[in-house]
């Protein structure tokens, strides 16, 4: 198993992601970013900027265990959620516990997730930091990062539209 889990996509591109990040981690709070992107059949792509976040997630198949994997396809809409609002709507004992647990022992205790909703798949752009401060982060400039992410990842063909 551990030669495949090498090969995962997690861990492959995880150099170029930090690397497309690093004006994103230089001018804001933001320590932490992962792309996903989940298809109406099930298939996922997975592109963290830390390996060893990634590892453990995977390792432990807590990445599919986010509230975007038990989640339908059909119910999930475009739009922001804040990490800190969410968590009061996870239930005790479920599959988004466990992962919620797993991703704040990472040092991922704050984030706000963007999500771009389409026909047959759905973009999801996490950002997590160890201060509340992420909170005060304008939209509008992660929107901007997100702009710049998908130009250099359609470059690099890690993603296509």
């Amino acid at each position: 198993m551990g030669e495949a889990i090498d090969n995962h996509c997690a861990f492959k591109f995880h150099e170029i992601i930090k690397k497309i990040c690093r004006s994103l981690f230089e001018n804001t709070c933001i320590d932490y970013f992962c792309y996903q992107r989940l298809y109406k059949n099930g298939n996922y792509t997975f592109l963290p900027s830390q390996s060893d976040v990634a590892r453990h997630l995977i390792d432990n198949e807590a990445h599919i265990q986010s509230w975007w994997f038990s989640t339908p396809f059909e119910q999930i809409q475009s739009g922001y959620l804040h990490w800190s609002s969410a968590k009061e709507f996870v239930p005790e004992g479920s599959k988004e516990e466990t992962y919620q647990s797993i991703i704040t022992g990472l040092g991922c205790k704050h984030g706000i997730d963007i999500i771009d909703k389409h026909d047959d798949y759905c973009d999801i752009f996490c950002f997590s930091s160890l201060s509340h401060n992420i909170y005060l982060i304008e939209l509008n400039y992660l929107r901007y990062f997100i702009f710049y992410f998908r130009q250099e990842a359609l470059v690099l063909s890690l993603i296509h539209i």
